[in-house]
């Protein structure tokens, strides 16, 4: 390399004098544990392993560990596990302290070797110029293929189609995978929009992954993924129910199963499923038989869906009749 690229740290704290860190390193490691960080920031509110800076190329690059309590660029929440770029003057907030990046050029002397290698790249660009001149001449001579029609510069309309929309927290310059790779690549501009086709394609499978908690819970799951968890907790959902109706019945499954066999129980099966006042009347056409009262309001009812939940909840040896007013 021609020259070499080193950063610092301003390091403010409350109760500590300024002081300035230089990362000579391609990798530090920020924590309170003296015994594996490489910059100890000793406070509570630091985690033993809090966060990591890479130095291995321009910029630079921070990544936050999991740490407890988080890592801020600028005043902006740093997800965890996911490196970002750093510029000079940007400046990092952990628990009180505040690290400014300060950034230094240093050149360094170049062996003859190296020198060589950096002249070739100029060279094979020159005769890559040569042979573009050539096929311009022979272009504008009439020689060669025809020239190709230009391509749409809007894309057709195809009826019915939706419109492209980026997932949420793709990034649109390059692809983030770019990190996993050696740092050579790293400042490819093609590489990382090729790779941004693949992290398109893949990114709906690790969004799910990622949050796959929010489909277990009936308040965040998805409409279309309402059916399996009522499938998994063997409750009476219907599928042409709304998903405010589905959603609520599910919230309440577990307290269902419990009062299973019980009159409360039924009374809140069929309030939910219905949305109407429920009231049961027991023995009142002998003993081991109830009447279940729906204040219907004038509703359409289905009185196949009232009689499943109905069988679904009655202890066996009961017989029942329904009234919907």
């Amino acid at each position: 390399m021609s020259s070499d690229i080193l950063y610092s740290l301003i390091i403010v704290a409350p109760d500590e004098p300024d002081r300035e860190y230089p990362i000579s390193q391609p990798t530090t490691l920020i924590g309170r544990d003296s015994t594996r960080a490489d910059l100890v920031l000793a406070h509570a509110w630091v985690s033993r392993a809090h966060a990591r800076i890479y130095a291995d190329r321009d910029p630079c690059r921070i990544e936050d560990l999991g740490s407890s309590n988080g890592t801020l660029i600028n005043d902006t929440p740093l997800p965890p596990n996911e490196p970002r770029d750093l510029r000079a003057g940007d400046v990092i907030s952990i628990g009180p302290f505040r690290l400014t990046v300060r950034s230094l050029a240093r050149s360094a002397e170049v062996p003859e070797g190296d020198r060589a290698s950096e002249l070739a790249p100029e060279q094979a660009q020159a005769d890559a110029m040569a042979v573009l001149g050539r096929l311009a001449t022979r272009r504008a001579s009439g020689e060669g293929t025809a020239t190709p029609p230009p391509p749409p510069t809007v894309a057709p309309d195809r009826e019915g189609a939706r419109p492209l929309e980026p997932w949420v927290g793709m990034p649109s310059h390059g692809s983030r995978w770019l990190q996993y790779l050696p740092p050579i690549y790293g400042d490819s501009d093609f590489l990382g929009r090729f790779l941004l086709v693949f992290e398109e394609l893949l990114g709906p499978i690790q969004q799910t992954i990622a949050h796959w908690d929010l489909y277990l819970v009936p308040d965040t799951a998805p409409e279309s993924f309402l059916p399996w968890l009522n499938d998994w907790i063997s409750t009476l959902v219907d599928e042409h129910w709304s998903a405010d109706t589905q959603r609520e019945l599910l919230r309440n499954a577990a307290w269902l199963h419990q009062a299973r066999g019980t009159a409360k129980g039924l009374c809140a099966h069929l309030g939910i499923a219905t949305g109407c006042p429920v009231s049961i009347d027991e023995n009142v056409e002998g003993p081991h038989t109830f009447r279940v009262v729906i204040e219907g309001g004038g509703r359409s009812l289905d009185q196949r869906i009232i009689e499943r939940i109905i069988d679904l909840n009655r202890p066996a040896h009961t017989s029942y009749s329904i009234s919907i007013k």
